[in-house]
Formats: C-alpha cells, structure tokens, sequence
C-alpha cells in the first residue's frame, strides 16, 4: 500500500488540495492506520489562528446569545405555568380550596376581636398587674 506523501499531507492540512484530491488522503487515512497517526501528529503544526478571524469566538458567542436566552425563557416561562396550572387542577380535585373556604369563613373572622382590642387588653392588664405591685410596697 502507498502511503500519503509528507508533502500531500501538508498541503491537506493546510486545505490546498482541490476536492478529488481532498477526498482521495481521507479515503486513505481511513484505511491506512500508519498515514493516520502521521496525520494526527502533524496536526499541532497547523495554524489555526489564520484560518479564523481573531473575533471568530467571540462572534460566535455573541450569536449563540443572540438566539439561546429568548427561547429558554419562553421554556420555563411554559414550564411554570404549566407546573402552575397541573397544581391547581390537583388541589381544586382534591377538595383543599373547598376545605379552606370552610375553615376560614367570615364568621369567624368577625368574632374573634381585632389585634388593636387584644393589644389594650393586654396593656391594660399590665397596667392593672404592675399598680398592685407598687401598692403591695
């Protein structure tokens, strides 16, 4: 079996090979388990940053931000109100409103005295307490 030339091998990594060419070394390397291992190690020496732009990344970042946060908040905004929805269709099946309604009506509301009286009660009581201990002096 031929192997690729280290020359050939250059020129594909630098991507000067013209398509017949291209396709014929990754045909071979796919075969040739020693081309392949050359290939790999040669790979260090190519020089990527001139076949990027110096803002490649962050251009690319900029358009991946562009596009991910819109749709991922409208996903969880879904999410909530789906989670949201589900609940209230359980707790109403299960009764757990009803029983609230029941429990916490009106009536009791206006029997009970409002926290202004309870806070004179005990001011008043503590007024009460403490003139008898300066009485009993």
């Amino acid at each position: 079996m031929n192997h690729v030339a280290k020359e050939v091998l250059q020129m594909y990594l630098a991507n000067e090979l013209n398509d017949v060419e291209r396709i014929g070394v990754e045909d071979h390397l796919d075969e040739c388990e020693h081309c392949f291992h050359r290939y790999m190690a040669s790979l260090h020496l190519v020089d990527t940053d001139s076949l990027m732009s110096s803002s490649f990344t962050e251009e690319t970042m900029h358009e991946i931000h562009k596009k991910t946060p819109a749709q991922g908040r409208q996903n969880k905004t879904f999410i909530h109100y789906a989670i949201a929805a589900g609940l209230t269709i359980v707790l109403m099946g299960s009764g757990v409103f009803q029983h609230v309604f029941t429990v916490f009506d009106g009536e009791q509301f206006h029997n009970r005295p409002s926290i202004t009286e309870k806070v004179m009660e005990e001011t008043e009581r503590w007024m009460t307490e403490t003139e008898r201990g300066m009485g009993d002096e």
